[in-house]
């Protein structure tokens, strides 16, 4: 029930999101806390801790949409630090029934020893997405972003390294990757990226890595590597994974942005409407969060640096279609 009413969040506008998140978290009220004897409340208490991370993960893309570097500002940073505390609470739980845990018994309260040890590494991978969250949350560059970064990295090593490749451990690799991405280790992001594509991961998997690997192209200035990564994925998957396709676009306009001179020539017009077609690639195909942070990519790169009056208008639009008054505002003046 919980997962529905989150993936009702998901797929609603953003101002209808709060009360499917709210419902969500509700659900979680009568249930014991974790420290209780019913496993059942664990469970339930780790599922409204995801719930909280994947909140603050759709509310980076909900308007306002800025870095900040202070601690206590509103949007995700709140829900984030709930659910870290939450996580926290779960694993020490978690290690006590796992002590209480005879050498003999096979069962402690419903939950075996290997449940326990699996939800553990459950645990720590949410916290690690948590962590990761939290650091895009703050300013390129920042301590506090190489801080929380850093401490998701860690906590993913050691489920990256287990040697069964179970969904778990793959999304734990994919995570690495933009992990090093975010610290600003490129090279590293794509070489990681280009090892996993090489050890024949499942097809979901593949297209995550496939968007870690051109947005590292992208950040290393690379945008003809970027491009053709793009491209080779559209041709050799076969699917239309939502993120591959956004990933897509930031390549789309970053071609479109370096074609760019005083003239509109016949290069750059042919970019933008790739680009554009993207976006109502995009927009047909998935639900509004996707659509949201496709349009408002184009719309600022629209509003960026130009004098055609009906790009500027196409922008403002679009940014207050998606939320972002303010930058509609200035793209109006």
């Amino acid at each position: 029930l919980m997962r529905t009413y989150a993936l009702a969040a998901v797929d609603s506008k953003p101002e209808d999101r709060a009360e499917w998140w709210d419902r969500a978290h509700r659900v979680a009220i009568d249930f014991p806390q974790p420290g209780a004897a019913s496993p059942f409340g664990l469970l339930v208490h780790f599922e409204d801790a995801r719930v909280g991370i994947d909140q603050a993960a759709v509310g980076r893309a909900d308007p306002p949409r800025r870095p900040t570097t202070d601690r206590s500002a509103a949007g995700p940073l709140p829900v984030l630090r709930t659910a870290l505390r939450a996580l926290d609470q779960l694993d020490a739980a978690l290690a006590a029934r796992r002590r209480r845990l005879g050498r003999n018994r096979p069962l402690d309260e419903g939950l075996s020893r290997e449940e326990i040890d699996a939800l553990q590494r459950h645990v720590a991978s949410q916290a690690s997405r948590a962590l990761r969250i939290q650091g895009q949350s703050y300013a390129a560059g920042t301590p506090d972003r190489a801080n929380s970064v850093q401490r998701a990295l860690e906590r993913l090593t050691t489920l990256a390294e287990l040697p069964v490749a179970d969904g778990l451990v793959w999304r734990s690799r994919v995570d690495q990757v933009a992990c090093y991405r975010l610290l600003g280790k490129d090279a590293k992001a794509a070489q990681v990226a280009t090892r996993l594509l090489d050890s024949d991961p499942p097809p979901e998997i593949a297209d995550a890595v496939r968007a870690q690997r051109i947005r590292a192209e992208l950040a290393s200035r690379q945008i003809d590597r970027a491009a053709a990564a793009a491209e080779a994925a559209a041709t050799t998957t076969g699917r239309d994974a939502a993120d591959l396709e956004l990933a897509r676009l930031e390549a789309k306009i970053a071609a479109w942005r370096r074609a760019k001179g005083p003239a509109d020539t016949e290069t750059t017009t042919r970019l933008a409407k790739r680009a554009a077609d993207q976006v109502q690639r995009i927009r047909q195909r998935h639900s509004p969060y996707w659509a949201q942070q496709a349009e408002t990519m184009l719309a600022r790169e629209l509003a960026s640096g130009t004098v055609d009056l009906g790009a500027l208008k196409r922008a403002a639009q679009m940014l207050y279609q998606g939320g972002q008054t303010t930058e509609a505002e200035a793209a109006y003046d």
